[in-house]
């Protein structure tokens, strides 16, 4: 039988793949989310410098008007941002954690199939024993 070994600390991280998976965050999670949060600060400053140039009163209560009616989409844009960038952050952190864990627990649970591998095989033993002396007996029986 193979020996049974407790899984050990973890693993170093190999610094080639670490790189190029840093390099792929930045330009599948980071780059596209920096640009998002530019296009959204580029309109909302496009919208204020509009209400800034109108002079006549006209203008400027439609200006003002806007400006009230964009106010609850922009919060409710803000608090979608501060959720995603909270969702970033918690998946980089997993990030940092998880390959590692769930090698841990494959470990554990390769550690645990050859544990019942070797328990099933103890437990058919004396059966293939009856029956390997049944077949013997038969076989000289025959003779």
């Amino acid at each position: 039988m193979s020996e049974i070994r407790k899984p050990s600390r973890l693993p170093e991280r190999n610094p080639d793949t670490y790189a190029r998976h840093r390099k792929e965050v930045f330009w599948q999670i980071t780059f596209p989310f920096l640009l998002t949060f530019l296009i959204i600060l580029l309109l909302l400053a496009g919208v204020i410098w509009a209400g800034v140039a109108g002079h006549d009163q006209l203008r400027r209560w439609a200006d003002t008007s806007i400006v009230w009616l964009l106010i609850p989409p922009t919060g409710l844009s803000l608090l979608l941002l501060a959720i995603n960038v909270g969702m970033v952050v918690a998946v980089a952190k997993l990030l940092n954690v998880l390959p590692g864990a769930m090698r841990l627990v494959q470990d554990y649970f390769k550690m645990i199939e050859m544990k019942v591998k070797d328990l099933a095989d103890k437990m058919v033993e004396p059966v293939l024993k009856i029956h390997g002396f049944i077949a013997s007996f038969s076989a000289l029986k025959r003779k």
